[in-house]
């Protein structure tokens, strides 16, 4: 057997947006060699873990006349927040359900719900002696509950990525984010409307809500509901809007959203990109972020409580394999 099926199926995923380099470092097993797909055995083995890993029906992908299909289609409600098409974010949602269900069937710890109140939530975080609800306390909140967050950062070059996902999957809800900035104040206010997604019940079992870029001015009402919640749980009020008769930045716009932050017990990052939302100017949030903080970035805090939380169980070792290439947890 030649090469010339293998380059068939490369270019047929090309054509649906998953470029070769892609396929090569994150789909196939560590292992693989290409030449093992020259046999008719080997070929099929190659179909199948591109099939498995991808959520992609085998005989779509197998059968070079007929189009993709994946396997999630019909068994995913997907309730997608923007004006996104459906076929741009295909690459992505598919890619958050896989690490999504591999993290539900290795996590032994049961769903026990969140309460549907913000403010109800906020008092049950804060009354456990810390400055504020931060990003870390967050994480560990959802994880504490059966929620698991992951930052899923590999994707193919030309995909459109997204701010986060809110995945409802066989057992329980999972949170997903793959935005890269490194400060956890940026992921912060995302990981509470996802998690305002799931309190409120916006979310069924097998079911996705898909939010490419988080817009806090969405006309649509599940984000209305969303945006509201995380505000009101990360400051007290839903309407909270931070403002400053002076015009502020950097060092000093830093120095007295930390100031209120210890009186009100709000994230003091939260209150510079607040601050730097409604002034419509984020260039002056990140500026100002640079001095408050942070012992560690967003994806290492993800990454150690992935690492803790965790264990190869109830999942081969392929399917583990690809998950920790997928998360960065490899790196």
């Amino acid at each position: 057997m030649d090469n010339t099926a293998i380059r068939q199926v490369y270019k047929k995923l090309n054509k649906q947006g998953y470029d070769h380099q892609f396929i090569k470092s994150y789909v196939l097993p560590s292992w693989w060699d290409e030449e093992i797909a020259t046999t008719k055995a080997g070929f099929a083995e190659f179909i199948s873990y591109i099939s498995k890993n991808l959520g992609i029906q085998y005989e779509s992908l197998k059968n070079l006349e007929q189009g993709i299909q994946y396997l999630n289609n019909n068994s995913f409600q997907y309730k997608k927040t923007t004006a996104h098409s459906e076929d741009e974010l295909e690459i992505a949602k598919h890619l958050a359900i896989q690490v999504a269900k591999t993290a539900d069937k290795t996590l032994s710890t049961l769903y026990s719900g969140i309460p549907t109140s913000a403010s109800e939530l906020r008092q049950i975080l804060l009354s456990r002696s810390i400055e504020f609800i931060d990003f870390k306390c967050l994480i560990d909140y959802a994880w504490e509950v059966g929620i698991p967050v992951i930052h899923l950062n590999k994707f193919p070059k030309k995909s459109k990525k997204m701010d986060a996902v809110a995945i409802y999957s066989k057992n329980r809800p999972a949170i997903v984010l793959s935005n890269n900035r490194n400060h956890p104040s940026w992921h912060l206010f995302n990981l509470a409307h996802e998690i305002g997604h799931i309190a409120l019940g916006h979310l069924n079992k097998n079911e996705i809500i898909f939010d490419p870029k988080i817009n806090r001015n969405s006309k649509d009402s599940l984000e209305i509901e969303a945006n509201q919640f995380a505000v009101e749980l990360l400051t007290g009020n839903s309407k909270t809007r931070f403002y400053s008769k002076q015009f502020l930045k950097g060092e000093n716009l830093a120095m007295e959203a930390s100031k209120y932050a210890v009186n009100e017990k709000i994230d003091p990052g939260f209150i510079v990109l607040n601050y730097a939302y409604h002034i419509k100017n984020y260039g002056i949030g990140n500026n100002a972020l640079h001095f408050i903080s942070s012992p560690r970035s967003a994806q290492e805090i993800v990454k150690a409580k992935l690492r803790s939380e965790l264990k190869n169980e109830n999942v081969n070792e392929e399917e583990w394999d690809y998950f920790l290439r997928l998360t960065g947890l490899e790196d």
